[in-house]
């Protein structure tokens, strides 16, 4: 027995040694990947922008845990199978961005089909797998399917078999589903902004590309239906690349990139494109907060402060300082304008300028109570100081002489009150003040009398 089980012991100890440096590459790998994706976005980040929020680390960018999907494009029986390696951005206004990509490059699109993975709601994907991690705090974790041992980044990884397949949108709100549950947070407002990177088949020149194909570049360009003929009269939107190899047309909804010639940016070039809707869109949102803060019309000192240290900050990015390209700054503005970021500024200055007006008539009334009540102590203090002169005037009435004034009897009634002849006359102007004060707000309030309802009586105020 001794020999045999020498051996086994030996065995088993070498197969968990080897598991666990199994287990140690695999982190290691998949730590230096998600590595080599995070230096490529700084790189490409730096040469874009700069400004206050990335000196100041102003936001914080993080690399999700992969989930796997397979979809199905409407009027195709092909699945096509695609990894999701989310980018989180977390900015210190509260805004949080996602970024997915979604690929087909096994096989040419047909504009349906383009159309359909540039629309959030469209049901495509048919299956889903997903790492514990990712599911918990969501609507899918009760769902989820864990009988195939599967273990994914070292945590077990499910299975979700879409009873009716499911949309991009509701996978972009399982993922920020996940995120919040990790950080308690509730979101108030969100949006879903598509980038369509497409490369056009060369059956012609572009020039001639965009004139027989005129339709099939405006509908994509605006994401319009296919089942929605286009009017010749629809111009076709602005193009914003400066490039003749390709085209970019942004507008509300979405963004779409032709690639004319060569080929068309995939990873890491995609970037120089998508960082800049990244910083429209994460713009449009801040001012959005920036729109809802103002409107509370919160009125103290230090709120108020708070919203015009705010306001003069995002209104200084507006101005895209921090952009180190022109064409950056040309493309971003158009998002801007777009999403109307400039109505959302006035908004902002006008709900500003009021707040400033409503706090000067708080402040003012503030004052006047303050007055009001300093005023009631020094009236108290100015009749605790009058008593003794008082008291000195009670004592300096004569005695009675036949011939004396009427109002030299009161005096002496009062001077013989000893102490308390004083505050008999404090008691008697306040007493009449006061009741002036009554009588005068009794005028005020008064009831009028109502005009007579005779024939012919014309009233005085028009309804």
């Amino acid at each position: 027995d001794g020999r045999i089980d020498g051996p086994t012991n030996e065995v088993a100890g070498d197969d968990e040694e080897t598991d666990f440096h199994a287990m140690a590459a695999e982190a290691e790998s998949l730590y230096l990947d998600r590595q080599v994706v995070s230096a490529a976005i700084r790189v490409r980040d730096a040469s874009l922008f700069g400004g206050r929020d990335r000196e100041e680390d102003g936001f914080v960018r993080l690399m999700l845990r992969n989930s796997y999907h397979d979809f199905v494009l409407p009027g195709s029986g092909e699945e096509h199978h695609v990894v999701f390696e989310p980018r989180l951005l977390l900015h210190e206004s509260g805004v949080a961005q996602i970024d997915l990509v979604l690929r087909a490059d096994d096989a040419p699109l047909s504009v349906r089909e383009a159309l359909a993975m540039s629309w959030g709601p469209e049901p495509m994907f048919v299956r889903s797998q997903m790492s514990a991690p990712l599911l918990k705090g969501t609507s899918w974790q009760a769902i989820a399917d864990y009988s195939s041992n599967e273990v994914d980044a070292g945590k077990p990884l499910a299975t979700i078999a879409h009873a009716n397949p499911v949309s991009m949108s509701e996978l972009l709100g399982i993922h920020l589903d996940a995120i919040l549950a990790v950080i308690r947070r509730n979101f108030g407002h969100w949006t879903i902004h598509p980038v369509a990177v497409l490369d056009v088949e060369e059956c012609c020149t572009p020039e001639n590309w965009k004139q027989t194909h005129r339709e099939d570049l405006v509908r994509l360009a605006i994401r319009g239906s296919v089942n929605r003929e286009i009017a010749d009269h629809a111009p076709v939107p602005r193009d914003l690349s400066m490039a003749k190899d390709h085209s970019l047309y942004a507008n509300i909804g979405s963004t779409v990139y032709f690639q004319w010639t060569g080929p068309a940016p995939e990873g890491v070039s995609e970037l120089d494109t998508v960082l800049l809707l990244e910083y429209a869109l994460l713009q449009y949102m801040r001012l959005f907060l920036l729109e809802e803060r103002v409107a509370r019309m919160r009125l103290s000192d230090r709120s108020l402060r708070a919203r015009y240290k705010a306001a003069v900050l995002m209104f200084s990015e507006l101005r895209q300082r921090d952009l180190r390209s022109g064409e950056a700054r040309e493309i971003v503005r158009h998002v801007l304008d777009e999403y109307g970021a400039p109505e959302i500024r006035r908004t902002i200055e006008t709900a500003l300028n009021l707040s400033s007006s409503a706090y000067a008539t708080v402040s003012a009334e503030r004052a006047s109570r303050r007055a009001w009540w300093v005023t009631i102590a020094a009236t108290l203090i100015a009749l605790l100081v009058a008593v003794p002169p008082l008291q000195d005037l009670l004592r300096a009435v004569p005695t009675p002489q036949p011939d004396d004034p009427l109002v030299l009897i009161p005096l002496r009634w009062l001077s013989a009150q000893g102490f308390w002849g004083p505050w008999i006359i404090l008691g008697t102007i306040l007493l009449l003040v006061s009741c002036l004060w009554f009588i005068s707000v009794l005028w005020r309030w008064r009831v009028r009398r109502w005009p007579s309802c005779r024939r012919r009586y014309k009233w005085p105020t028009e309804f």
